[in-house]
């Protein structure tokens, strides 16, 4: 049996706007750990939008390309919130199916606004290194539920679980950095 498939993606924030602060590419180290700690659960690839400067139908051809099971946004600020919801739709638009998982800051910030676009299955709250892995292994029948960093839909009303907290940074892998072409960076 296949393992299934994760996307991880930083979406285009030029989706919503072009001026200096969009220009500006986000590090690679992020989406590159949360593979590492998922790598044993799913087969994942790594979709930067925002470095790439993918228009929004470059992004869903990659998305149906891939064809993911699960595909993990994340939006570091608010500034820039209609993007996530872009992205989660244009997910949804290629594969009504896959999961939608959104993290980062503004989804931590924001999660009740988030959680209520019904493209988005789970908004991570927290740090999602830990949440994202057992989210996985629950999904793909091989864990527990997480018990805290989600927040989600279950029979109409929202659940917000406690924010998740790393106590030891230094117990996380190190990043995949397989996962992107780094000279490219």
């Amino acid at each position: 049996m296949s393992k299934k498939k994760l996307v991880l993606t930083y979406p285009n924030l030029r989706w919503h706007k072009l001026d200096v602060q969009t220009v500006w590419n986000l590090n690679p180290s992020i989406l590159c750990l949360l593979g590492k700690m998922v790598e044993d659960d799913v087969d994942v690839t790594i979709i930067d939008a925002q470095f790439y400067d993918l228009t929004l139908d470059e992004f869903k051809n990659k998305i149906a390309e891939v064809d993911p099971d699960y595909v993990g946004i994340s939006m570091l600020t608010s500034e820039y919130a209609p993007i996530l919801h872009d992205a989660a739709l244009a997910v949804k638009s290629v594969k009504d199916q896959t999961i939608v998982i959104a993290g980062g800051v503004h989804v931590t910030i924001e999660h009740q606004a988030v959680i209520a676009d019904g493209n988005i299955d789970y908004a991570v709250r927290g740090e999602g290194e830990y949440t994202l892995q057992k989210l996985v292994r629950f999904l793909n029948g091989t864990g527990e539920f997480p018990t805290q960093g989600l927040v989600f839909r279950e029979k109409g009303r929202i659940v917000t679980q406690k924010q998740s907290y790393i106590e030891d940074l230094s117990a996380l892998p190190m990043p995949d950095y397989n996962l992107v072409t780094m000279e490219d960076y």
